[in-house]
């Protein structure tokens, strides 16, 4: 059968061990991460009382929480090689183990019926923590999530093709969904039930794929103000998304 590769024949620190959502967590991130080209490490894990999986591609933070039982707490930088480690292990279902090993260097997982090991990347990744809001929100859209996706999937077949911007506009009358044309004028429009206060453009695209991670039935967005641009908030217990959106002026098209 031959020698095992060097990183696979001995496992040296056992982390945690948490379960098969881990994967397709990981995944998912990785999706996001691999579009920023300022890091080598593309997903951060962080293991303390639970794992988190954190991606950001500079205009997106998703961050999944799982719950894990924890031997030792530890920072892995993953990089993107890891997304094609990862495809041989089970999605769902089985709880892996996660190890250091090669002196720390890098990381085996282990399932019930896999092994994999991959080289981890240097420990290069912004400080997520400072971007997340610690204010209460400014403004808040409220509306069945899956009604607001659907209406998203409308808006974006019209919407430009630059930022897919759309416009959101919450008041005690609905949530009004728009897509936005390249001078970010509204070229569609409907109106979904709901209730909340405030306006942001966003690119729908990023939107939708935030709200398709969440498991509620109902949207719960919350607005804030950011430095260089609005920032848009999508959470629940297992998921957390923020988004940045589009700055709109009346000489500018935008940037986002």
């Amino acid at each position: 059968e031959g020698t095992p590769p060097v990183i696979l024949s001995k496992a040296e620190e056992p982390i945690s061990r948490v379960n098969g959502d881990f994967v397709r967590a990981v995944r998912n991130a990785l999706a996001v991460g691999r579009k920023h080209p300022a890091y080598e490490a593309k997903v951060l894990v962080e293991v303390e009382d639970r794992v988190k999986v954190v991606a950001t591609d500079g205009y997106r933070l998703h961050i999944y929480t799982l719950e894990a039982e924890v031997y030792r707490e530890a920072k892995l930088y993953l990089p993107a090689v890891a997304d094609e480690a990862l495809r041989v292990l089970p999605s769902r279902g089985e709880s892996l183990t996660l190890y250091r090993a090669w002196k720390g260097k890098a990381l085996v997982i282990e399932s019930p019926t896999a092994r994999v090991g991959f080289e981890l990347a240097a420990p290069d990744y912004p400080t997520y923590h400072n971007a997340i809001p610690s204010q209460p929100p400014e403004g808040h859209i409220r509306t069945p999530r899956k009604d607001l996706i659907q209406a998203l999937k409308r808006a974006l077949v019209v919407a430009e093709r630059k930022n897919y911007a759309v416009r959101l506009t919450a008041s005690q009358d609905g949530v009004r969904v728009e897509a936005m044309d390249d001078n970010f004028s509204p070229i569609s429009e409907e109106t979904l039930p709901g209730e909340g206060q405030g306006e942001v453009h966003v690119n729908g695209n990023y939107l939708m794929d935030a709200l398709g991670e969440i498991g509620s039935d109902e949207a719960n967005i919350a607005l804030y103000s950011g430095s260089r641009a609005p920032l848009v908030e999508v959470k629940d217990e297992r998921f957390y998304a923020l988004i940045a959106g589009l700055r709109v002026t009346e000489d500018s098209r935008g940037e986002g």
